[in-house]
């Protein structure tokens, strides 16, 4: 094991349905096998790759929210309850980089975006972005398949609507396909 998530389908307080995620765990002998992945993803590290993994999963059944548990939410309802009150990891900081935010009725969680945004070139260093090209090339071969194999785990009446359309699920590209420029549906 490199990462994983555990999550949970709900209701969120409105009543609609959505995913739940309660934890990230990391594996202390991961480190060596992190570097080697981060290198073979294009700079993408491993985290961020299972979380947009997620985010496409979440997409594919059609639900709009993705709600992402906060340190105060972890520590009280885990580390604190059993008697560990030493804090081992930051949720929030990696939930703010991938675009987490607060919201008003969700007290510990925060709301994510179910799509992780392309940078465009001028997001990008120009030394980086070829290592940018790169990734978004691996994430359209990657994606299609992930959506089949999300798909397939279906009872065939159950054909939901994709609540968003990641770039990388577009199978249709124009000749001219620029990667970090991708088509918008």
């Amino acid at each position: 094991m490199i990462y994983h998530f555990n999550f949970r389908f709900d209701y969120n307080k409105s009543g609609v349905p959505s995913l739940y995620v309660g934890t990230l765990q990391g594996s202390k002998e991961g480190l060596e096998l992190t570097k080697v992945l981060t290198k073979k993803l294009f700079g993408y590290r491993p985290k961020n790759f299972i979380l947009y993994l997620l985010r496409i999963f979440t997409q594919t059944l059609g639900m709009k929210n993705l709600y992402v548990i906060t340190d105060e939410g972890f520590y009280t309802n885990s580390h604190l309850l059993r008697g560990n009150r030493s804090k081992k990891t930051n949720f929030n900081d990696f939930w703010k980089d991938e675009g987490a935010f607060s919201v008003s009725d969700e007290k510990m969680y925060w709301a994510l975006p179910i799509e992780e945004k392309r940078r465009t070139y001028s997001e990008i260093k120009s030394q980086k972005r070829n290592l940018f090209r790169k990734r978004y090339l691996l994430m359209d071969t990657i994606v299609p398949a992930y959506i089949e194999a999300t798909k397939n785990l279906f009872r065939p009446e159950f054909t939901p609507v994709p609540s968003a359309v990641d770039p990388a699920s577009i199978t249709d590209k124009p000749t001219d396909y620029d990667p970090i420029e991708a088509p918008k549906t």
